[in-house]
């Protein structure tokens, strides 16, 4: 039974391990034949270029030229029958001749070129996208008489050659780029001590002055409008009830004949937009500094319980103030750093410092039968300035 499962596995990975194989047997044929036609020429050990496949701009965008041209010159040398100019030094000299590096040259020139690098062959093509394949048109030159000595067209799934040549492929472009992110937040209210407070000489509410930190919840998106130059946009939730449970707001010196309580905390929403430049460090990190503007809409946690009230003896009435809506707008600044493991999927740290300040008062109205109404400010802080945001990030 247990041999059974062993043949079904393997016969069901086989259509899997075909594919992944095509494109190294693809490679390998080329390879081949330009060695068969070295050989026939007596051409062994001769110097050879390979230079950059010609492409479309969406293709050259993706680098499907370069990771072209490396897996052949991979292949070509490994059949240890040629000597490889290196990359850098064709590079070098193209830069010189004022030559881009799109492949995007006719043989004569190339042949040129092979001859102030020393290279007595050449390798020129072109890569092109036919409905879900990739064609591939390559041939061998010889660069003292320009001749075409041998060619080869082949044909390779295009999802088989994005899955094998990945590490040579840009998967995500430098501009135009989209990605969309889900981030938390924290930041560090200041809370401003406030005594207590009297109505009437009889009904005394003292402010419990809680310290509760800002939690943040968001989702954004970002786009590349130039390389390193980043726009995001994002939409927050902010508590700062974290854990689930806000403190309570105020204690009384009389004991209330109905069982509301009412409790510390905002609730609400931000809004921001900023643009940041991005500089590449080592490896897979970008440091990015940016500068943006956002603006915030914060409500008292129990402002919308119409019915929420607490009662005291003598007739006093607490209620929670749903005056107290703030909105503010302010201009921030942003440094982070990102880590892609892959180029799809990031995950960045940044800090945030808005440049205005702005307090938030949270408090209740007492009123009393046959008295006047009055409004008393219970919680007091200065909206944190500066917080910590982390997200992780799907790009495209």
């Amino acid at each position: 039974m247990r041999k059974s499962h062993i043949l079904a596995a393997l016969l069901i990975a086989a259509p899997a391990f075909a594919a992944a194989s095509e494109l190294g047997e693809q490679f390998s044929a080329t390879a081949a034949e330009f060695v068969a036609a070295g050989r026939d020429r007596g051409l062994e050990g001769a110097a050879l270029a390979v230079f950059p496949f010609q492409a479309d701009e969406k293709l050259s965008r993706k680098r499907v030229d370069f990771a072209v041209g490396e897996l052949l010159a991979s292949e070509l040398l490994r059949s240890g029958f040629y000597k490889l100019t290196e990359r850098a030094q064709l590079e070098s000299v193209m830069k010189e001749q004022r030559l881009g590096l799109s492949g995007a040259v006719d043989s004569r020139t190339a042949a040129g070129i092979g001859k102030l690098l020393g290279a007595r062959l050449l390798v020129l093509g072109n890569v092109t996208r036919l409905g879900k394949s990739y064609q591939i048109t390559a041939k061998l030159v010889d660069a003292e008489s320009a001749e075409m000595l041998a060619s080869r067209i082949s044909e390779v799934p295009a999802e088989t050659f994005d899955q094998e040549a990945g590490r040579y492929l840009t998967l995500v472009p430098e501009r135009q780029a989209i990605g969309f992110f889900l981030g938390l937040g924290y930041g560090q209210n200041s809370t401003k001590k406030l005594a207590p407070q009297a109505y009437d000489g009889t009904l005394t509410l003292r402010p419990l002055n809680a310290s509760l930190p800002e939690g943040v919840a968001s989702l954004g998106i970002r786009y590349w409008v130039k390389p390193r130059w980043m726009v995001q946009l994002d939409y927050s939730s902010l508590f700062n009830n974290l854990g689930g449970t806000a403190k309570d707001l105020y204690s009384a010196n009389l004991t209330p004949t109905s069982a509301s309580r009412f409790k510390t905390g905002y609730t609400g929403f931000r809004m921001r937009a900023s643009l940041d430049r991005g500089t590449k460090l080592s490896g897979p990190f970008t440091w990015y500094n940016g500068a943006g503007l956002s603006f915030s809409v914060l409500d008292n946690i129990d402002m919308d319980k119409s019915d929420n009230r607490a009662e005291y003896p003598g007739g006093y009435v607490v209620t929670p103030d749903s005056t107290n809506n703030t909105k503010y707008f302010t201009p921030y600044l942003r440094t982070g750093l990102e880590w892609r493991p892959q180029e799809r999927f990031g995950w960045s740290v940044f800090a945030n410092l808005n440049l205005l300040s702005q307090d938030y008062e949270q408090g209740v109205t007492v009123s009393k039968a046959g008295g006047p109404q009055r409004q008393l400010t219970l919680w007091k802080v200065t909206l944190p300035r500066f917080y910590v945001d982390t997200s992780l990030a799907l790009y495209f």
